[in-house]
């Protein structure tokens, strides 16, 4: 048996037999994709093609499921199998924000939001003069404050918001203020409700790594990569992140191009290992989920 996975939705398979996934459980993944390999078998197919169509859960999780599955059932049998992973319809409008975030390191000439912001004040003051000419000082002064604050609403996302602040968690979280990065992990992990074995897909890390983390989590320290990969898996805020980061020895960089792809993502809460993955290879860096 081989595996191919293909990212491509619209991919038509001619003489091919086609199955859905539709699970939204691991537990259904895990029934429904034995389903399809053991009927592929008794039916002698050389190949199949499996989507993955799991509304309800993650495509990272799903997808992971479903490749254990398959990997389980690698036996000398002749079949082709492809496994088809949906596109991304959260990340849309997200590719060309963080398109626009990055231009200052794949192209610091043209820093769009800059030279925007720039347009809108030299408007602002030609606005002025032209309105001084016509009206008192005191109401020109009024209208150029509504222009400009019209134009510069346009390169705000949103007003800033505080969050009221949960007294009981922050008291939790002090206990565990000088917890090392492994202890503190499985802490979070516990607190989120978010298993090690989820965890193991939702991030995208091997079991060898969450077996190390189980095993000898005081001492237990992972690379930069892997430290990001569990603060999306366990779909942490930034700040929650910058502190998790923190505790391995890391910390984000505002000219580390990898650091501003993961922060921007953790900052908008898309907590999509695969988009993440694409975006990283899109600049030039080494995906995560390598298809």
């Amino acid at each position: 048996m081989s595996l191919k996975i293909i990212r491509n939705n619209s991919i038509s398979f001619n003489n091919v037999t086609v199955k859905e996934l539709t699970g939204s459980d691991a537990d259904r993944i895990r029934s429904e994709c034995t389903g399809i390999l053991e009927s592929a078998y008794e039916r002698n197919l050389t190949s199949i093609v499996i989507r993955l169509n799991t509304e309800g859960m993650q495509r990272t999780y799903g997808l992971r499921t479903a490749i254990d599955v398959i990997n389980d059932h690698m036996t000398e049998r002749d079949i082709e199998v492809f496994l088809v992973v949906p596109s991304s319809k959260s990340n849309t409008g997200l590719a060309d924000k963080l398109r626009n975030i990055l231009t200052p390191f794949t192209n610091p000439e043209k820093d769009r939001r800059a030279l925007n912001i720039t347009a809108a004040f030299g408007q602002a003051f030609m606005a002025r003069g032209a309105a001084m000419k016509s009206s008192s000082k005191a109401g020109a002064l009024e209208d150029v404050c509504i222009s400009y604050a019209a134009k510069e609403s346009a390169f705000c996302d949103e007003e800033d918001y505080i969050e009221p602040v949960d007294q009981s968690a922050l008291k939790e979280r002090l206990k565990h203020i000088s917890d090392p990065f492994g202890v503190y992990l499985l802490y979070m992990s516990d607190s989120k409700g978010i298993s090690l074995t989820e965890l193991e897909s939702t991030a995208w890390v091997s079991k060898h790594i969450v077996h190390n983390v189980k095993k000898k989590p005081d001492i237990y320290k992972p690379d930069k990569r892997t430290a990001f990969q569990f603060c999306v898996g366990l779909k942490l805020n930034l700040d929650e992140t910058k502190d998790m980061l923190k505790r391995a020895g890391y910390a984000i960089s505002e000219s580390i191009l990898e650091d501003k792809i993961w922060e921007f993502y953790i900052e908008n809460e898309h907590y999509d290992i695969i988009d993440i993955s694409d975006s990283l290879e899109q600049y030039g860096l080494k995906p995560i989920v390598d298809f």
